[in-house]
């Protein structure tokens, strides 16, 4: 019988300490765009090194220092993602569990200069092919795109960590 969903992968960090690499078991998830919360069951996930905090769900990746500092002080979230709050919502209508848990690609300090409005396909997801072509288009953006790359790897290890160092009850 399933019990819960999980949204795992990669968020931007917003709070100090929310730096590339660490990883954040969502206390609530919040949907930005319906303004809406959806709690999470952080038991799920339990006995790792994992920061707890506020993930808010926003329609396309935040760039800009100034852009994360305003997220921030609007929700009180420690990162942003843009797919937990649909597994939230479709928890919430199967009445089932659910928990977040995310690894951090970029800080609130690190700002990108790729244009990932660009980026997205015709259903919405984001092309990594575009992301690459947006990364080519000159000096700002080829840093961005080495910094996101680097980034990503330290990321996705991270969240493995995580995986195989918390006690998880799913």
């Amino acid at each position: 019988t399933l019990r819960a969903l999980v949204s795992i992968g990669f968020a931007g960090g917003l709070a100090e300490g929310m730096t590339t690499g660490s990883t954040l078991v969502a206390s609530n998830v919040i949907d930005a765009a319906r303004e809406k919360t959806y709690p999470c069951d952080q038991s799920l996930f339990t006995g790792g090194t994992s920061q707890a905090g506020a993930l808010v769900t926003i329609p396309t990746a935040v760039t800009t220092r100034a852009d994360k500092a305003a997220l921030h002080a609007r929700w009180e979230a420690a990162a942003a993602d843009m797919e937990a709050s649909a597994v939230a919502e479709a928890a919430r209508a199967a009445g089932i569990g659910f928990a977040a848990l995310k690894a951090i690609t970029d800080g609130p300090a690190d700002e990108l200069a790729i244009d990932f409005q660009r980026c997205f396909t015709a259903n919405g997801s984001l092309s990594s092919v575009k992301i690459v072509l947006q990364g080519l288009r000159g000096p700002a953006q080829f840093r961005s795109l080495l910094m996101l790359a680097r980034n990503s790897r330290s990321a996705a290890n991270s969240l493995a960590e995580a995986l195989l160092g918390t006690k998880s009850r799913l």
